[in-house]
């Protein structure tokens, strides 16, 4: 009896601890899976993906990092870096630019390409908190990575699940990475801690089942491993040894306590009563012996001096007998209406059976249509959330859409009235080419009366010349009388051949002028067929330049029609989110309901099928009953 008692209790302690140990494994499973979908969402968003392109990408990369922390209590940080070496955060600045290049989270998870990566535990320069990194590469549609995306959980939040799941008063449970750092612990000085080397943790590492005696801080424990789900992390549990052997103490020797008591009372009360009962107790045996034969006739005569408590007894015995000669009446009448009644329930168990079956299988169709649905209205949200985004933009572009034109409508203006200054420009220049006009013919004219007085001038130097000639003959032939005519001649003939070379200088001079005026009157001829061309080129551009007013002052009322149809939009918009958002939230709830329905379902099925085996054992036991009550020889009633 010891040992069984003894081996039932440790068993009962190790399942304890298996169980314990367990549940703080699975806390730390489900906070490192549910972030790791959490960043392998984040890494698809679009925002993510193009986030460098401009700098509206850039706050839209930004603005998706702060609504993933706002969204995740869990997250003290998120950042994401790029392969070009442009780096984001939030809310802390967690490195400069390419700095992250070199760090652990970020090289391992470029290296792993579609899985995530944790890191070993590390203390946070801006808030001084021990974290863990996950980090995932960030790939496009070919599978090349454009960066890393990391996110910090606290050392705190690990902890709370293992603080969750105490393991005994004194005792104590921690959790280990990959290189035996501490995780987790209600023991926060080992947080952050590297066990690698302590014997206690390696001895119970190295431990393939159950418990392990070991030593840590000169206190001695029993330690229960358990590996992770996740590979490469362990979860250990503590107990002192004192306390489980007082557990185990307590469970041994608290029926054995009661055993020895109940053996010493009953020895006492044999030994005072043993004279007074022999007697009664033989006359009680043979009555019993009687009923055993399935005889309930007689009964036990009660001596005067027997004891209150053998009186007692036998007049139990004969209240039994008569109890019996009632019970068994009753058996043999009520167990043919207990069979019926049992068949009958049988019966409504399996129709009862069949419905909860149904019930079921229709709870879990309602489920996954609830869950297809929940999930079509958050891709729904996000994708109103990329709207959101494209009607901003939209605003925006707008705006400068409205902008541009009315500086292009400035600068029509000013092109009009630039045309207008140069067609009172060209109006001037022409009057001035017909003035020009005017002033050549009149200096042709003058050039044609320079002639006439240079051909005059011409003619009279000849005859001056000739009389000159004359002169000198008649001076010659006078002789010394007439020498001084002859110098007169002489001097005569010089100024007459002296103004023949000027004349034809001036004849070569007005040829010239002529060809100059001639090619200025053909140059002006052209301006003023030139000047004729723009300035029907001036009317037209100043005609275009009025049409696209007149287009511009249209443009802006469009845009204006534009700006107010995203204005509803956006208020549309905004109702939807809201609408969306509710339904959300009714989802989950139905979803939530519908798991627990078809958890009570299952619960019910299971009590179902127990009461469906109780009634079959219940039919077989009115049978057996019907069967041994027959051996008795008492009437029925």
């Amino acid at each position: 009896m010891y040992f069984s008692l003894s081996k039932s209790a440790r068993n009962d302690l190790n399942l304890l601890s298996e169980q314990t140990v367990s549940r703080v494994d699975e806390g730390f499973y489900g906070i490192i899976q549910s972030n790791s979908e959490y960043l392998s969402m984040l890494s698809k968003n679009p925002y993510i993906n193009n986030g460098s392109n401009n700098e509206k990408s850039k706050d839209g990369l930004l603005r998706t990092l702060e609504s993933f922390k706002a969204s995740n209590k869990q997250c003290n940080t998120v950042y994401y870096g790029t392969i070009s070496g442009d780096f984001y955060s939030y809310p802390y600045k967690k490195s400069r630019n390419n700095e992250f290049e070199k760090e652990n989270w970020y090289l391992e998870a470029s290296k792993k390409s579609g899985t995530v990566n944790i890191s070993q535990i590390q203390k946070d320069k801006n808030t001084n908190k021990n974290n863990i990194i996950l980090s995932k590469a960030v790939t496009d549609i070919s599978g090349n990575v454009l960066g890393v995306i990391a996110m910090d959980i606290s050392a705190e939040v690990i902890s709370e699940v293992v603080e969750k799941s105490p393991i005994d008063q004194k005792g104590f449970t921690i959790l280990l990475d990959k290189n035996l750092v501490v995780l987790g612990s209600k023991q926060h000085s080992l947080i952050g801690k590297d066990l690698s080397k302590e014997e206690y943790i390696n001895k119970a590492l190295n431990q393939k089942s159950g418990l392990v005696k070991v030593e840590y801080e000169k206190n001695t424990y029993f330690a229960y491993k358990k590996a992770s789900m996740l590979d490469g992390f362990s979860t250990i549990g503590f107990i002192p040894t004192d306390e489980y052997y007082k557990v185990l103490r307590t469970v041994i020797l608290t029926p054995v306590y009661i055993l020895l008591l109940s053996i010493g009372l009953i020895t006492v009360v044999g030994i005072r009563f043993s004279k007074k009962i022999t007697k009664p107790i033989t006359m009680l045996e043979k009555l019993l012996k009687n009923t055993q034969k399935g005889d309930f006739t007689s009964k036990m005569e009660i001596p005067n001096n027997a004891a209150i408590e053998i009186s007692n007894i036998a007049q139990c015995a004969n209240d039994m007998i008569d109890a019996m000669v009632l019970i068994l009446g009753g058996m043999i009448h009520g167990s043919g209406k207990i069979k019926s009644s049992s068949e009958i329930l049988s019966g409504s168990i399996k129709r009862c059976n069949n419905s909860s079956l149904e019930v079921a299988e229709a709870v879990n169709l309602i489920s996954n249509n609830v869950q297809v649905q929940s999930k079509i209205v958050d891709e729904t949200s996000e994708t109103s959330a990329t709207l959101e985004n494209a009607i901003n933009e939209t605003i925006i572009t707008s705006n400068e859409m409205m902008y541009s034109s009315s500086k292009v409508k400035e600068l029509c203006v000013t092109g009009e009235n630039t045309i207008k200054n140069l067609n009172e420009i060209y109006n001037k220049s022409a009057e001035a080419n017909l003035m020009v006009m005017d002033r050549t013919s009149f200096l042709v004219d003058s050039i044609n009366n320079i002639s006439l007085v240079s051909d005059s001038i011409r003619n009279v130097t000849e005859q001056t010349n000739l009389l000159a000639l004359n002169a000198s003959i008649e001076a010659a032939r006078v002789g010394e009388v007439g020498r001084g005519f002859q110098v007169v001649a002489d001097e005569v003939r010089k100024l007459s051949a002296q103004s023949a070379k000027a004349t034809e200088q001036i004849d070569r001079i007005i040829t010239e002028i002529k060809g100059s005026i001639e090619q200025v009157i053909t140059n002006i001829s052209k301006s003023k067929d030139l000047s004729k061309k723009t300035e029907s080129s001036v009317i037209e551009t100043s005609q275009v330049f009025i049409n696209i007013v007149d287009s511009i002052n249209s443009l802006e009322e469009s845009i204006s029609r534009v700006s107010g149809s995203i204005n509803t939009i956006e208020s549309c918009k905004n109702s939807v989110n809201e609408k969306i958002n509710s339904i959300a939230s009714v989802f989950k709830e139905t979803l939530i309901t519908t798991g627990e329905v078809a958890s009570s379902t299952d619960s019910q099925l299971e009590d179902l099928e127990k009461i469906k085996i109780a009634s079959e054992e219940l039919n077989v036991l009115c049978g057996e009953l019907r069967e041994k009550s027959g051996k008795f020889t008492v009437s029925i009633i």
